[in-house]
């Protein structure tokens, strides 16, 4: 069996090592053959040299830069791409640089866990070291043409807040005069920050939809999932640790054009969906 992991990097190069070394020395590679490939997403810093100078000489490691920031579908598609094409992996695993597994057993139980339940995506317990929670699996109802055009204009007021500095106060009165209903429903969707697509994914694919930026890929992954008839899986046994938003917080250090640049991508990318939708494709 052949697994291959595929990191994102974006200038946070000690998260992407702590994630590279994660997988090296904690992962049980008896009788699988694990591979990693690892994406520069055009950092301006020095960050990739210090990677490939640091892992260039190890034979399970690959390295691909890109001389622009494609965002997070195509950057981590270089390397979906390359894994598919270039070394026939049984599983791909698209795993956040902001991430760490202790798990030895993690590759051994993906294999088992395929065996038992055959599906096409699947995602880990995936513990948030910002506040201990599990971020999978997230509940999902399919949405209608109206849930997202609405999703868009929620998301172009805050926009819109953010610039007067009103979006903080509406969130809050949000929380206050909204009380959300329970989701009953047993759907779900999974969480981005790791993503295992076995063969039944990799034949039909070249990785994830590809024409967003940055936000929205869980949702319209899961709305290709339903569209091609594709089993997705919630694998109770597997976890890893997720920092969250490193990459981001080191290209924002002002709260205000961090929370610009949400807004921004997430209307662009539920606009991508919307397409999606009306074509039926």
């Amino acid at each position: 069996m052949k697994i291959v992991f595929v990191i994102l990097h974006y200038m946070a190069v000690e998260d992407t090592q702590e994630c590279i070394e994660s997988i090296l020395n904690n992962v049980d590679a008896q009788n699988i053959d694990i591979k990693l490939i690892i994406v520069d997403n055009a950092s301006p810093d020095d960050s990739y040299k210090v990677l490939t100078d640091k892992y260039s000489n190890m034979r399970n490691i690959y390295f691909i830069h890109s001389d622009e920031n494609l965002g997070f579908a195509k950057g981590n598609n270089l390397g979906f791409e390359y894994a598919k094409k270039q070394l026939n992996p049984d599983f791909i695993i698209m795993i956040n640089n902001d991430t760490i597994i202790e798990q030895r057993d993690f590759c051994k139980l993906i294999i088992s866990k395929y065996d038992s339940e055959k599906f096409a995506i699947a995602g880990p317990n995936i513990i948030s070291l910002k506040g201990s929670i599990n971020q999978n699996p997230i509940a999902y109802k399919k949405p209608t043409l109206k849930d997202i055009t609405n999703r868009v204009l929620k998301y172009k007021t805050l926009k819109l807040a953010c610039v007067l500095n009103m979006d903080k106060v509406m969130h809050k009165l949000n929380k206050l005069v909204v009380k959300e209903k329970k989701n009953i429903s047993k759907d779900f969707k999974l969480h981005g920050s790791c993503l295992i697509f076995s063969k039944d994914y990799i034949s039909r694919y070249d990785g994830l939809y590809s024409k967003t930026f940055m936000y929205g890929e869980e949702d319209i992954l899961k709305w290709i999932s339903i569209r091609d008839n594709l089993k997705m899986a919630y694998l109770k046994d597997i976890f890893i640790y997720h920092k969250e938003d490193v990459s981001t917080d080191k290209v924002f250090s002002n709260e205000k054009k961090k929370r610009l640049f949400y807004y921004k991508w997430n209307i662009d990318s539920l606009e991508k969906l919307k397409e999606l939708m009306k074509r039926g494709y």
